[in-house]
């Protein structure tokens, strides 16, 4: 049920579309299958997410493995805002 008041989801909704099925507005069995696909795409990118969530649960059941995720995400992190800044360039 949250799925319908996720904002992702809605703005994920809105550009697929307005964005890529404005040229098949005409065509009225494409257009109502579209919904559908995109609850099918919707689930299964929540399905994996959860997946991927439980298995670092799992796996950072240690301090010393919890650590090191922390530092490897933290790592990356810093990385990402180095590069989008451009001093790495």
């Amino acid at each position: 049920m949250l799925q319908f008041v996720n904002p992702k989801c809605i703005f994920y909704g809105l550009t697929m579309y307005t964005t890529f099925l404005a040229p098949i507005l005409g065509q009225r069995f494409v257009l109502a299958w579209m919904p559908v696909l995109l609850a099918g795409v919707s689930f299964s990118s929540v399905s994996t997410w959860t997946l991927g969530g439980q298995l670092i649960r799992r796996w950072i059941s240690t301090p010393a493995r919890a650590r090191a995720l922390g530092v490897v995400l933290s790592l990356a992190l810093v990385y990402t805002a180095l590069d989008l800044t451009g001093v790495l360039s």
